[in-house]
C-alpha cells in the first residue's frame, strides 16, 4: 500500500512536473454575492475523493462484539501495577481501531470480502428468526431480526470458570443457534428479554454520521453524471469513488438490521447455577454449544486464500466461546449458492464500473490497456472463484481436492494484483490529467467534504 504513496512523493522530481498557479479576479468593491471559481486543482479532486472513499469503507463496517474487558476492570491502578493497567487499558482501546482498519483495509482492496461477510450473516439471521418467532411468541418476548443479528456477533454469553477437562473462553460467547438450543433443551426457561430499543442503545451507530456519508456519496455519484452530461472529462479517481459508492451502498443494505460496533455482550443465566460468576459451566451445556458452534476457520477458496495473499491472520481464537469473528463461519447456516451468486453480482459491478474508465486520457497506450484488463478482470474473478468453490464442495478425489485451491490462489493472487494496479494507477493518473477536467460544474455549490 506505500507504492502510490512513493509515486506521489517522486513525481515532483520529474522533468516534466509543472504547476499551473490559478489566479482568480477578486472584486474591487463591496459585493453583495461573489460566486465560486469555475476552476477546481488538483487537490481539490483528491480531497473529496479521499474523504469519500473513507466515507464508503469506515461507516459501512458493522464488526461483531469484541472481547470482553472484565479482566482489566480488576487491574490494580496503584503504583505497583499502575503503568501495566494503563498500558493493558489503552491497548484494548486501541484493538477496535486497529480491527477496524484492518477491515477498512479489506474492502479497499477487496469489497467481496465484506459482501461475502454481510451476505451470510442476513441469510443466517433470517434462518435464526424463523426458528426463534414461535419460542418467543410462548415466552412471550420480542424477538425481531436485530435480535438475531445480536445473537450471531455474539452479544449473548454464558459465564464460567474454565477447567482442565473444559477449556473455553471466559465468558463464552454465544450465536443465535446456541441460544435456540439452550432454550429448546431447558438450560434456560424463557429467551433473554432483551426489546430492539435496548440492543440499538448499545449500537454505536450514529444516524448523522451515516447521513454524512450517504450525502457524500450521493454527491460524488451526482458530480460525475454532470459531467458526463456536460462531456467534461472526469478521472479515473472519481470513477472508483463512484464504485466504492455502489459497494458501500449494497453494504449498507445488507446490514441494516445489524447492530453497529457493540461493546458490551449480554450475559444470560442458565437454571442450574445463580453465579454469573465463578463456577464450571454444566458439562450438558457445555458439551452441546460445542456441537452447535464447530471451532472452525470459514476457509472458502475465495476469503481463505485472499486473506492469506495480503497476509492478514484470521481473528478466530482457537479456544470455544472466544468473540465470534467475521471470518469464521461458527455453524453459518447461509445458502453457499445464493451467498455466492450476491457475491458475484456485487463484484460484477464494483469491477465493471471500472470500465467507465475505457476511453480515458491515460499516460500511456500500456496503462490504458493495463486498466481495461484489470477492470474485467476484477469483475470476473470473484465469479471463477464462487464456481470454484462450489466444485471444490462436491470434490471426491484427490485431485479434486487439490486443483481448485490452485487454481483459486492463481486467480486471487491476479486479483490482488489487478486491484493494486487500479489503487495506484487511479492516483498517479492525476497528474496526467487533460485540462476540462478542471473545469468545475454547479455541483461544487452543493454542500459537501473535501
Amino acid at each position: 500500500m506505500l507504492k502510490p504513496f512513493l509515486i506521489l512523493c517522486l513525481i515532483p522530481l520529474s522533468h516534466a512536473y509543472t504547476v499551473f498557479e490559478t489566479n482568480c479576479t477578486s472584486p474591487t468593491t463591496l459585493t453583495n454575492f461573489v460566486s465560486a471559481p469555475n476552476t477546481r486543482g488538483t487537490l481539490d479532486i483528491l480531497w473529496s475523493s479521499l474523504f469519500t472513499i473513507f466515507a464508503c469503507t469506515w461507516t459501512l463496517q458493522h464488526p461483531n462484539v469484541p472481547n470482553q474487558r472484565d479482566n482489566l476492570d480488576a487491574q490494580p491502578w496503584g503504583k505497583d501495577g499502575g503503568m501495566s493497567a494503563r498500558w493493558t487499558r489503552a491497548k484494548w482501546g486501541l484493538e477496535s481501531f486497529y480491527r477496524s482498519s484492518l477491515r477498512m483495509l479489506w474492502t479497499i482492496i477487496a469489497p467481496e470480502l465484506i459482501m461475502t461477510a454481510a451476505s451470510a450473516e442476513l441469510m443466517d439471521a433470517h434462518t435464526n428468526l424463523k426458528d426463534m418467532q414461535a419460542i418467543a411468541a410462548q415466552d412471550r418476548v420480542s424477538w425481531t431480526l436485530t435480535h438475531s443479528h445480536f445473537a450471531n456477533m455474539g452479544g449473548f454469553v454464558i459465564r464460567g470458570t474454565p477447567t482442565p477437562n473444559q477449556q473455553h473462553h471466559d465468558p463464552y460467547h454465544l450465536n443465535g443457534t446456541c441460544v435456540l438450543m439452550l432454550r429448546s433443551e431447558g438450560h434456560i426457561t424463557r429467551l433473554p428479554d432483551l426489546t430492539e430499543a435496548e440492543i440499538n442503545d448499545k449500537s454505536k451507530g450514529d444516524v448523522l454520521v451515516k447521513l454524512i456519508a450517504l450525502g457524500q456519496i450521493v454527491w460524488a455519484t451526482i458530480h460525475i453524471i454532470v459531467r458526463a452530461v456536460r462531456r467534461l472529462p472526469v478521472s479515473p479517481l472519481e470513477v472508483a469513488v463512484v464504485a466504492f459508492a455502489a459497494c458501500a451502498v449494497f453494504i449498507y443494505g445488507l446490514y441494516w438490521g445489524k447492530p453497529q460496533r457493540v461493546g458490551i455482550a449480554h450475559t444470560i443465566r442458565l437454571n442450574n447455577t445463580s453465579r454469573s460468576h465463578g463456577g464450571a459451566i454444566p458439562p450438558e451445556v457445555y458439551y452441546g454449544i460445542r456441537v452447535e458452534v464447530p471451532s472452525r476457520v470459514f476457509k472458502t477458496i475465495y476469503s481463505g486464500v485472499l486473506l492469506g495473499i495480503i497476509g492478514i491472520e484470521s481473528e478466530a481464537e482457537t479456544l470455544p466461546g472466544a468473540p465470534i469473528s467475521i471470518d469464521t463461519d461458527n455453524g453459518a447456516v447461509g445458502d453457499p449458492l445464493r451467498i455466492g451468486g450476491i457475491v458475484a453480482i456485487g463484484a460484477a459491478v464494483f469491477g465493471g464500473l471500472h470500465a467507465i474508465a475505457w476511453n480515458f486520457a491515460f499516460p500511456s497506450a500500456v496503462e490504458l490497456a493495463l486498466w481495461r484488463f484489470a477492470s474485467i478482470y476484477t469483475a470476473a474473478a470473484p465469479l471463477c472463484v464462487v464456481l470454484l468453490t462450489i466444485f471444490a464442495s462436491k470434490r471426491d478425489s484427490k485431485l479434486g481436492e487439490r486443483l481448485p485451491g490452485a487454481i483459486g490462489f492463481i486467480l486471487m493472487f491476479g486479483y490482488v494484483l489487478a486491484r493494486l494496479f487500479i489503487l495506484v494507477e487511479m492516483f498517479r493518473t492525476l497528474f496526467f490529467l487533460p485540462p476540462g477536467s478542471y473545469i468545475s460544474t454547479w455541483t461544487s455549490n452543493i454542500p459537501h467534504l473535501e
